[in-house]
């Protein structure tokens, strides 16, 4: 069973999503982790209740990711909605190809970011996304992403861009343990 360290955020994340999901809410700020391992019910149950819940009270689309083919087919079959795309092809759509191999390809001394320091040991790469161009194509009320650890930190700096952008509800479940 899946522990949950701090219920009281955890249940008013959950309240918060239910009443962000018309069209006159405020950006997201963060993408909402949901870890736990293996067969704990996050694509079952947490997952499948949130899109269910959404799709109730939103006409905006659902779209599922995860890093591989198969994730993303096990996770349609659960969720029963929404398009589907492997990591590489959702980054794609929503930015120019060129830009997401430069994202990809990413050095320490690549302009587009700056080493800070986190606490006394640990230094983080940070993207500075205000140079990044979003396409203004379709883009969904509500992305689920499983197996989000897969992910690079520039990556999910990049999807929390997009979500503050497009004022998307970004929910992502994977495994940290």
């Amino acid at each position: 069973m899946s522990k949950i360290n701090n219920p009281s955020i955890f249940n008013e994340t959950i309240e918060y999503i239910k009443e962000t999901t018309n069209d006159k809410r405020p950006f997201l700020e963060n993408i909402i982790f949901v870890d736990g391992g293996a067969g704990v019910g996050k694509s079952q149950v947490v997952a499948r209740d949130v899109a269910k819940y959404f799709e109730s009270k939103s006409k905006k689309p659902i779209w599922l990711c995860a890093p591989y083919s198969t994730q993303v087919t096990n996770l349609k079959n659960i969720i029963g909605t929404g398009n589907s795309y492997v990591k590489e092809d959702l980054f794609n759509k929503i930015l120019d190809p060129s830009v997401y191999n430069r994202i990809k390809d990413i050095k320490e001394n690549d302009s587009w970011i700056e080493e800070k320091q986190l606490g006394n040991v640990n230094r983080a790469q940070i993207l500075n996304t205000s140079e990044l161009k979003f396409n203004d194509n379709e883009f969904p009320g509500l992305l689920i992403i499983d197996e989000g650890t897969h992910f690079s930190g520039i990556e999910h700096q990049v999807l929390d861009a997009w979500a503050k952008e497009k004022g998307i509800i970004i929910i992502e479940l994977g495994d940290t343990n």
